[in-house]
């Protein structure tokens, strides 16, 4: 055989007769069976569903009947797998990402990408994908995993593969074949068919008499058949059972039982005595048993307020009123705020607490920049000292950093403030909370003192300050009622608590 000698690069020889080169051996070469073109490298789309951190989704997306896999990119961070069955996705579901998968499963490759170097990842070497379902087709079994554990969200896919086999288009659609022969039918009603019902080879069922007919012939319906048979012969009568034993009863009545009441086994009530008879035995009722205890000892009358039951005694069920256990709160006071000028606390203060806790809950001025006092009374609150017999100081730690203030004396005590009369805000939700610690506000040697923990928000710059700040009243009179007020205008809202700690 004699070549050319100036081919053209890239081309072919194609035996046209005179081998020459040109191009149509490569038409040839590059179609399945010679009928349908292949296709160079392609992209392949998908898409999960939302998927949250280590969540898997399932997707069945056409790659080819069999094609390479040269590589796959995600926009986030996944472990990708390729299956050539849904069976064999399932046989492999339950394997964690740091097991080896089982060799001749169905798995056709894996990755896993990671951001942000490593979204787009080649196949190498490059495996070979060829669906295995039982009709040949185009699907791929996908199986994917977020492994971003900072996103929740869809993840998009990018294949790029290489198909080797494609099915052949499906040719023209034949012609219409010709009329079947029609087939039997069915036919039912109530009453028996007429020549006028149905047509040859039909099958007619009367539902009233349960008879049928047919199959119907030369215009004639034949003789029905009924469809119920003769009834059956009854069958002979079984032995009687064994009497089984007789069950126990509980009688009942207002009077104790007699002999001849009941029968052995039995139990019985004496509703008015409330007592209890059995299980009568050889004919005779046993002594009865009282179905009510003996009467308790109650809860002891009295007792005042903040007290608790307490045992008085190593003597069982001894038990009378006395001061709670040590340390626990007990409410004793509690107002409300709905635009007030004040909030006064006269009944709290009693002998049976030496240390008290005020509970400030969501205080809010009506005028801004009000500044929140404490003032005290030795006679109920029938008058509060104004006089300057008190004194304070505050720590704040805010944005601006700390800072604190010292007051000489004063006609009250100052919870809170910027030492240049403004304090709380008006439009904070809530201006102030915290508690405040009293001491000993019934003692006739000590002065009076007063510790404030909180939060209180700047009328200035609408800021949170962290706020500690202590006080004192200078007098060693017993002190029983106490008024929270603001240096200007009404309290609009909030709740104050005041609660015992028992000794």
């Amino acid at each position: 055989m004699t070549y050319p000698t100036t081919p053209n690069l890239g081309l072919p020889l194609v035996p046209d007769g005179d081998q020459s080169w040109g191009p149509a051996m490569r038409a040839a070469m590059n179609t399945l069976d010679g009928a349908v073109p292949m296709k160079g490298r392609v992209h392949v789309l998908a898409a999960t569903g939302v998927l949250a951190y280590n969540a898997t989704a399932n997707l069945d997306v056409d790659f080819a009947e069999s094609c390479d896999l040269i590589s796959v990119t995600s926009d986030h961070p996944a472990w990708i797998r390729v299956y050539s069955s849904d069976a064999a996705r399932t046989l492999d579901a339950a394997r964690a990402y740091t097991d080896d998968p089982t060799p001749g499963q169905g798995l056709m490759g894996e990755v896993a990408t990671y951001a942000p170097d490593y979204l787009t990842i080649d196949f190498s070497p490059v495996p070979f994908f060829n669906n295995q379902d039982a009709t040949l087709a185009k699907t791929a079994y996908l199986a994917i995993t977020n492994m971003d554990p900072a996103y929740a969200g869809v993840i998009n896919l990018d294949f790029m593969v290489l198909p080797q086999e494609q099915l052949s288009p499906s040719g023209p659609q034949g012609g219409r074949g010709l009329p079947g022969v029609d087939g039997n039918t069915v036919l039912y009603g109530t009453t028996d068919p007429t020549i006028a019902t149905g047509v040859d080879g039909n099958f007619y069922i009367n539902t009233a008499t349960h008879t049928l007919f047919g199959p119907r012939a030369a215009g004639v319906w034949p003789a029905g058949t009924s469809l119920v048979g003769p009834a059956g012969v009854n069958g002979t009568a079984g032995a009687n059972g064994t009497n089984g034993v007789d069950g126990n009863t509980i009688l009942y009545g207002t009077v104790d039982p007699t002999g001849a009441v009941g029968l052995d086994g039995n139990f019985y009530i004496n509703t008015a005595m409330h007592a209890l008879f059995g299980p009568r035995a050889a004919g005779v009722w046993p002594a009865g048993t009282s179905l009510v205890g003996p009467a308790g000892s109650g809860v002891p009358a009295g007792g005042t307020t903040g007290q608790a039951l307490v045992k008085l005694s190593n003597t069982d069920l001894d038990v009378g009123w006395g001061a709670g256990g040590g340390g626990g709160l007990v409410l004793l006071e509690q107002h409300t705020a709905n635009n007030s000028a004040s909030l006064d606390f006269t009944t709290a203060f009693t002998s049976n607490y030496d240390d008290y806790v005020m509970e400030l809950i969501g205080i809010i001025p009506a005028t801004n920049g009000a500044v929140p006092y404490l003032r005290c009374s030795t006679n109920g609150g029938s008058a509060w000292d104004t006089s300057s017999i008190y004194t304070g100081n505050e720590l704040h730690t805010g944005a601006a950093g700390s800072s604190s203030i010292a007051y000489g004396a004063q006609g009250q005590w100052i919870i809170f403030s910027d030492n240049a009369g403004s304090a709380l805000s008006s439009s904070a939700l809530p201006a102030l909370v915290g508690s405040i610690h009293i001491y000993d506000p019934l003692s006739i040697s000590k002065h009076k003192r007063f510790v404030f923990g909180g939060i209180g928000v700047y009328s200035g710059n609408g800021a949170d300050y962290l706020t500690q700040s202590s006080g004192k009243y200078a007098s060693t009179t017993a002190v029983n009622a106490l008024r929270f007020v603001l240096s200007t205008g009404n309290i609009a809202s909030g709740t104050i608590r005041v609660y015992g700690i028992a000794k």
